[in-house]
């Protein structure tokens, strides 16, 4: 997913985009590219673009990372745990790691303002 990060990002980090020139999710077809062409894109991410772009760790950490979005004034994040799809063995604990972030964004929002709380 990260290759559908616009090209400022990875020009940012001091690279061109492996597969855009503008926006990647503009770019980015996924059944155009051969496996190991898909491959070499997918190892031509910076670091930097991975860490603008998602966000990961523990519970703490995630509710960490989101915290300044919603002292910014966000109040909703769309997240998805992609945690079963890169390691089937963890898939089991997937949904407690959902509930503990959720539980972690309440407690932040209602630090943030009493009436932000969800």
């Amino acid at each position: 997913m990260a290759l559908t990060a616009p090209a400022e990002l990875f020009e940012a980090a001091g690279v061109a985009h492996p597969l855009a020139t503008k926006w990647g999710l503009l770019d980015f077809v996924p059944t155009q590219l051969s496996r190991d062409d898909a491959l070499a894109a997918a190892r031509a991410i910076p670091d930097e673009v991975l860490r603008a772009y998602y966000t990961w760790g523990t519970p703490d950490d995630i509710v960490a990372r989101l915290e300044p979005f919603m002292q910014a004034g966000c109040e909703v994040f769309n997240l998805s745990n992609m945690t079963p799809a890169s390691n089937q063995s963890l898939a089991p604990h997937a949904g407690a790691r959902n509930l503990d972030i959720a539980a972690g964004l309440r407690a932040a929002a209602a630090s943030i303002s009493p009436t932000f709380a969800i």
